[in-house]
């Protein structure tokens, strides 16, 4: 009796001692139904597709996140070939030799928090990009086929899409399969894996190769870590924080350029330029707001991220865009005639875009035409529209992007308004921004719209 006592106790201790890994997490049965399986058991059903991605998976640590039944997920899942071609760009032969941070971030990319069954995305094919962001914080662009934008404006005009009896994701990756549901999501086979944009307009300033004076100017005149920055963190009196995206537009030299003008260096740039602007000074320091580059620099930057096609935008042919620079009381004027854009029309160093919206995590790049120094024009009449600010744009993308409404704010250079007499008496007519005249060629300017 005392022996079976103790063999109760025994079992009793030991079914105690077994404690369940997966207690309080959903579990699924596979009956040979792909929607009562996880995203990652569809993917080990099929492994002859999905098992490089699998190791990815593993390697940047998101096997468990879609393995997860209570998690929603659609997952663009890159084949094996797709995996193979990447490991051999990459050079390596092992996903662990990846940066860690780097390979999260592509695997983000693929993943979208939600459901979206083929109806829904072939609607965002007509529309042109999914207006659910992915897990990276980006849109992914559809299209049928693709085209090559690594050329110059000129070539891209005379270009024209490729393979376009297939989807495209990002001009990059081909759609092989759509939509195949599971218990949290679904899962897309796509051809190539979709790399995602994590380079600032420095970094791809740098990467580049052809805009070295330029990089040297940026750093010189202590910018750089601004052209870095993505986001900005502001504290809320509640003690909440508030994360404003940082966006840029450069209007960019190259060296090419810059040798046209027999400048081959800063200092000869810095010479250059002090002959044509007279408010800058070079017996400072470089970084001083003073100087002759910092004050270039900064005329080359726009706030908030802008493509050409916004950028050259006008309701009217042949009126001119007025844009805010990066330095303060200076603008930069577009206009179009015939078809061709002109950045500062009037001056001795106009110029047009020769390669344009390259695309970077905080913004667009444009090459141009000329070394484009800091230029005053005469006074105008200029329309100001007040919610062309980057606070203005990040609220409302911010918005957007939680909401799953894609990036909500249309620019004053390209929306359609509803225009409102801002009067008591209505004897102004229709009027949507305010208009003013400049009293000097100082004055605050904002773009027209």
């Amino acid at each position: 009796m005392k022996k079976y006592i103790l063999s109760l106790l025994a079992l009793a201790l030991s079914v105690a001692a077994c404690k369940d890994p997966y207690l309080g997490q959903m579990f699924e049965l596979d009956d040979g139904d792909d929607t009562k399986i996880t995203n990652i058991a569809y993917l080990e059903k099929h492994m002859e597709d999905y098992s490089l991605f699998l190791d990815f998976l593993q390697a940047a640590d998101y096997y468990n996140a879609l393995n997860d039944a209570s998690t929603i997920v659609t997952l663009m899942a890159p084949d094996n070939e797709a995996m193979e071609t990447f490991m051999q760009e990459r050079n390596i032969t092992s996903f662990e030799e990846l940066d860690s941070m780097y390979a999260r971030q592509i695997i983000q990319t693929h993943m979208i928090e939600g459901s979206i069954n083929e109806a829904s995305f072939i609607q965002y094919l007509t529309e042109g990009s999914i207006s659910m962001p992915t897990v990276f914080g980006d849109y992914l662009s559809l299209s049928y086929g693709f085209i090559d934008r690594d050329v110059d404006d000129d070539m891209l005009a005379q270009s024209s899409y490729e393979d376009t009896l297939n989807i495209y994701i990002n001009n990059q990756s081909k759609v092989k399969e759509l939509d195949h549901q599971t218990v949290n999501g679904r899962v897309y086979k796509v051809g190539s894996v979709i790399i995602p944009l994590v380079e600032s307009v420095i970094d791809k300033l740098e990467l580049s190769n052809e805009h070295t004076i330029m990089v040297e100017a940026i750093q010189k005149s202590g910018l750089r870590d601004m052209l870095e920055k993505t986001a900005d963190t502001i504290p809320q009196l509640d003690g909440s924080y508030t994360v404003n995206q940082i966006r840029y537009t450069i209007l960019a030299v190259t060296d090419k350029q810059y040798n046209a003008q027999g400048i081959n260096n800063l200092d000869e740039l810095c010479n250059y330029l002090k002959a044509t602007d007279e408010a800058g000074r070079i017996d400072v320091p470089m970084s001083d707001s003073s100087h002759v580059l910092f004050r270039y620099v900064n005329y080359h930057i726009i706030s908030g991220a802008y493509t050409k096609e916004e950028l050259v935008f006008t309701a009217v042919e042949g009126d001119k865009k007025v844009l805010d620079s990066g330095l303060a009381n200076e603008i930069i004027t577009i206009q179009t005639l015939d078809g061709i854009s002109v950045i500062n029309r009037g001056s001795e160093d106009s110029c047009t875009f020769v390669r344009s919206n390259i695309p970077a995590c905080n913004g667009y790049i444009h090459r141009i035409g000329s070394v484009l120094p800091v230029w005053c024009p005469e006074p105008t009449v200029v329309i100001w529209d007040f919610c062309n600010s980057s606070d203005i744009i990040s609220i409302v993308n911010t918005y957007g992007a939680k909401n799953n409404l894609g990036n909500l704010f249309s620019s004053p250079v390209d929306n359609g308004e509803y225009q409102i007499d801002l009067s008591s008496t209505s004897e102004y007519g229709t009027a949507n921004s305010f208009i003013y005249k400049k009293t000097s060629p100082k004055s605050k300017k904002q773009t027209v719209g």
